[in-house]
């Protein structure tokens, strides 16, 4: 197999759905993986203790039901399997106090209404209206490329602004102006903006103001991998595999072999397994990892346009990193909260520390210093009220992950590295038994301590520890991600494809860059989607 139809670098969420597609088409496809596991940021391990598995990078899965390819390449058929949390978002907060967002509108209405009547009926009154609309806007906005400068005003645009309460100067704010401009009271302002920087969008970057409302649409649709986040990876391998396509681990390449401006093949490193050192493409190359290890190592600068390569180099990896922590328990937490409503028990994502403006705008501050927040805020969860499969019966297991600085300062010798890890890993777990007082000596069994400087050496996509393979900002965003030259998935080198989380639509599992650049290739290469058009269709329901 020393030549194919489509080469796909890396084996990541993305490269493996581009590949799915593809290899139904009737594509001889390979994707080369450097590690000897598929998945990337789908990957879960037992770190600590036989039986209690840990999803150490990607855990909360946004708007499967708003995903393509979870009917197109029938993850269910092939053992998939998502689980969706009534209770999805909570905050215990330290009077005792909390708030939440159900999957039932009304429950999250009296949730908010213990703090402001208006905010709830705002935030019911703004979610009735997206609802509707929102899987357009999600395939709009997440599952085509973005819009090019010939295109005029996007629909996805046009559509925010048919909403009654919409503001079409929100496009410009960042959140925090928008969320002041919508609501009155600062805990469920604070809970809305915490938990869309959760989900990778700094709430002082301006041009995300339309985040605010738009969080109402995606509020309850956060999903869990049953058996592990890895599941979804060996899902997509299996329906790879059965049409006809190939993954080759430890399959490292060195470089993509370039004549005359196109792309046709790749050479591996001495480090690889499989035989052959060039493996040649009949019809593409697709790179799936980082925009900057794709142009600056594997394709190399000679092969470059001197001004795109600076571009390349000035792409920024800030921002985006997670220290976490993993922890092996004897029961769930019990917070303190519960004791005026125990759903907050139930809630899966929950905020843990941010009540106040000043909280969020302290970590943002520090974090853009280049300093570990002094007090640990992030959010946290407990996969195993939800999924039993992954801990031992009467057992359960636990995530905090901590918004900090690109590769903070965990630094020194090995033993030096651990002592800092630990120490603040304690910091964080002391920060959640402040809500929840069970996380003792007597309940937790064990805890793995993971830094972005981790994440780096075991994903070498996510540089700096940066898990959307880029900052996710307005510079880097829509028709600016990775640059507007590359924004079509398309590079100047001929038959060389981009599809990685550097490109639209960014960070998080949203399989949508592989399927992008799947219909891009597609359409380049002539080829017959067997696929339905990317506008059909609504929400696939998973339970």
């Amino acid at each position: 197999m020393a030549e194919v139809d489509v080469i796909v670098i890396g084996a990541g969420q993305n490269g493996l759905t581009l590949a799915a597609y593809l290899a139904k088409a009737g594509l001889e496809v390979a994707v080369l993986e450097r590690r000897n596991e598929t998945g990337g940021g789908l990957c879960t391990e037992e770190v600590m203790i036989p039986g209690f598995w840990h999803n150490l990078h990607s855990n909360f899965h946004l708007w499967k039901d708003f995903a393509p390819a979870w009917s197109d390449l029938e993850f269910e058929r092939y053992g998939m399997r998502y689980i969706r949390p009534e209770v999805q978002w909570g905050a215990p907060l330290s009077d005792g106090k909390c708030l939440y967002i159900h999957t039932d509108p009304s429950k999250t209405h009296n949730s908010f209404a213990e703090f402001s009547k208006k905010d709830a009926d705002t935030f019911s009154r703004i979610k009735r209206e997206v609802d509707p609309m929102f899987w357009r806007l999600m395939r709009e906005l997440y599952y085509k490329p973005p819009p090019t400068s010939s295109d005029g005003e996007p629909a996805a645009i046009r559509m925010e602004k048919s909403l009654s309460f919409f503001d079409p100067k929100w496009l410009e704010m960042t959140p925090f102006e928008v969320a002041d401009a919508l609501f009155e009271n600062e805990a469920i302002k604070t809970f809305i903006l915490a938990n869309i920087w959760f989900a990778g969008w700094a709430p002082d970057n301006a041009g995300f103001g339309d985040y605010v409302p738009f969080f109402a649409g995606i509020c309850d649709h956060t999903y869990l991998a049953e058996g592990g986040s890895h599941k979804v990876a060996h899902t997509l391998t299996r329906f790879i595999n059965a049409h006809g396509g190939r993954i080759l681990e430890l399959a490292d390449v060195r470089r993509i072999i370039v004549k005359d401006n196109v792309a046709k093949g790749v050479e591996l490193s001495p480090n690889s397994t499989f035989p052959d050192r060039t493996i040649s493409a009949r019809k593409c190359v697709v790179s799936a990892v980082d925009v900057t290890q794709t142009f600056q190592d594997l394709v190399g600068e000679e092969h470059v346009d001197p001004e795109l390569m600076r571009k390349i180099r000035e792409f920024r990896y800030s921002g985006n990193c997670l220290f976490t922590v993993h922890l092996a328990l004897k029961e769930p937490p019990s917070h303190t909260a519960a004791k005026s409503d125990p759903t907050i028990d139930r809630a899966w994502s929950q905020n843990i520390g941010y009540e106040s403006y000043d909280d969020l705008k302290e970590h943002i501050n520090e974090i853009s210093s280049g300093n570990l927040p002094n007090t640990p805020r992030f959010e946290a969860a407990c996969n195993t009220l939800f999924d039993r499969t992954q801990a031992p019966p009467n057992h359960h297991t636990a995530i905090i992950w901590q918004e900090v600085p690109a590769i903070p300062n965990f630094q020194g010798d090995a033993s030096t590295m651990a002592a800092a890890k630990e120490s603040y890993a304690e910091q964080c777990i002391q920060t959640w038994r402040n809500y929840a007082p069970n996380l003792d000596a007597r309940n937790i069994i064990a805890s793995f301590a993971y830094t972005p400087f981790d994440y780096g050496q075991k994903l070498i996509s996510m540089r700096t520890g940066n898990w959307a393979l880029g900052s996710m900002d307005a510079g880097q965003w829509w028709t600016n991600r990775p640059l507007p030259e590359l924004s079509q998935y398309r590079t100047p080198i001929k038959n060389l494809y981009l599809c990685s989380s550097s490109c639209h639509p960014g960070g998080s599992i949203f399989l949508a860059a592989g399927y992008n650049a799947a219909n891009i290739i597609a359409e380049d290469l002539g080829i017959q989607k067997w696929w339905p058009p990317e506008t059909s269709g609504g929400p696939t329901q998973v339970v």
